[in-house]
C-alpha cells in the first residue's frame, strides 16, 4: 500500500515542481535579460491574471472525488458522460474567464494599478489568452489522476516547462516583453493539446466532443475579443466600459446557440440547494433569463 502511494504520488510532486520551477524561473531569466521597469510589468500582468486563474481552477478541483469513485466502480460510460459535461462547462468558464481579462485590460490596469502600468497592457492581453488552455486544462489534470495516471500529469508538466523556456530564449530577444507573454501561451496551448491526446488515448470515447468544445469556445472568444479590440480603437473611457459590457448578451446567446450552454445545465443550476434566499432570487433570475434565451435560440438549432 505505501509503495503504490508513493509511486502515485511522486510523479505528482514532480508535476508541481515542474510548475512552480517555471512560474517562478520565468521572472529570473527576465529579470537577466530586461530592467526594473520591464519586469514589473511582467510581474504585473503575470499576477493579475494568475488571480483569477487561480480561482478558476478551484472549479475544476471538484470533479476529482466524482471520478474516482466512477473509475473505482468501473462505470465508464457515465465516467465519459459526467467528464465532457464538465469539461464543456469548464471550458464556458475559461472562455469568459480569457474574454473578460482580454477585454477590460485597460480598466484593470488602472483599477489594480495604476496609469503608470499602462505599457503592460498588451503583454495583459496576451497572457489573458493562457486561461483559454490553461484553465481549460484542469479537468484533464483531475481525469488523469483518477484514472491513475499520474505520469502523464508528470509529462505534460514537463512538457510546459520545455516549450515555455524554449520560447524564451527564442522570442523573448526578437519580441522582447510580449514574446515573454507569448511564450507563457505557447506552454500552455502545447500542453492542453497534448492532454487532448493523452486523453483520447486512455478514454477514446467522447474524444470528439472535447475537441469539438475547445474549437466552439476558441471560434466565441475570437470575435469578442476582436469587438473589444474594436471598441478601445474607437472609444474611450466609460463609453468604452459600456460597449464592451454591452458584449456580454450577445456572448451568452451565441454560447447557447452553438451549444457550449445547454437547457440541461439550466435544470441542474436550477436543482441547487440554496440557503441565501437572495442566493436563490438570484439564482432563479437567472435561470430564467437562461431559458428565455435557450428558446430564443432553440428553433434555430433545429435541423
Amino acid at each position: 500500500m505505501l509503495r503504490a502511494m508513493v509511486a502515485y504520488c511522486i510523479p505528482l510532486y514532480g508535476a508541481r515542481a515542474a510548475f512552480l520551477s517555471g512560474q517562478n524561473l520565468s521572472k529570473v531569466v527576465l529579470g537577466k535579460l530586461f530592467g526594473v521597469a520591464d519586469l514589473g510589468y511582467f510581474s504585473f500582468a503575470f499576477q493579475t491574471v494568475e488571480r483569477f486563474v487561480e480561482l478558476a481552477n478551484a472549479l475544476p478541483s471538484a470533479l476529482l472525488p466524482s471520478l474516482t469513485r466512477l473509475v473505482a466502480n468501473r462505470e465508464r460510460e457515465r465516467l465519459r458522460w459526467v467528464f465532457d459535461q464538465a469539461f464543456r462547462l469548464n471550458q464556458v468558464a475559461a472562455c469568459a474567464l480569457s474574454v473578460s481579462l482580454f477585454l477590460f485590460a485597460p480598466e484593470l490596469t488602472r483599477w489594480v494599478g495604476s496609469p503608470l502600468f499602462a505599457p503592460a497592457v498588451p503583454l495583459l492581453r496576451i497572457l489573458a489568452l493562457v486561461p483559454l488552455a490553461r484553465t481549460a486544462h484542469q479537468p484533464f489534470t483531475m481525469m488523469f489522476q483518477a484514472l491513475r495516471l499520474p505520469g502523464t500529469v508528470l509529462m505534460l508538466a514537463l512538457i510546459k516547462l520545455g516549450i515555455e523556456f524554449g520560447c524564451y530564449f527564442t522570442l523573448v530577444p526578437a519580441l522582447r516583453l510580449q514574446g515573454a507573454g507569448w511564450a507563457n501561451l505557447a506552454g500552455a496551448v502545447t500542453t492542453f493539446i497534448a492532454a487532448h491526446l493523452a486523453l483520447r488515448h486512455a478514454l477514446p470515447e467522447g474524444s470528439g466532443e472535447r475537441a469539438r468544445a475547445s474549437l466552439l469556445a476558441l471560434g466565441l472568444a475570437a470575435p469578442l475579443m476582436g469587438a473589444g479590440l474594436a471598441i478601445d480603437a474607437a472609444l474611450h473611457g466609460a463609453a468604452a466600459v459600456a460597449a464592451k459590457l454591452l458584449l456580454a448578451p450577445a456572448a451568452v446567446l451565441a454560447a447557447f446557440a452553438i451549444g457550449l450552454i445547454t437547457p440541461y445545465d439550466l435544470e441542474k443550476v436550477s436543482s441547487l440547494p440554496l440557503h441565501a434566499a437572495w442566493m436563490q432570487r438570484t439564482r432563479d433570475v437567472a435561470v430564467a433569463a437562461g431559458g428565455r434565451l435557450a428558446r430564443v435560440v432553440a428553433p434555430r438549432r433545429t435541423p
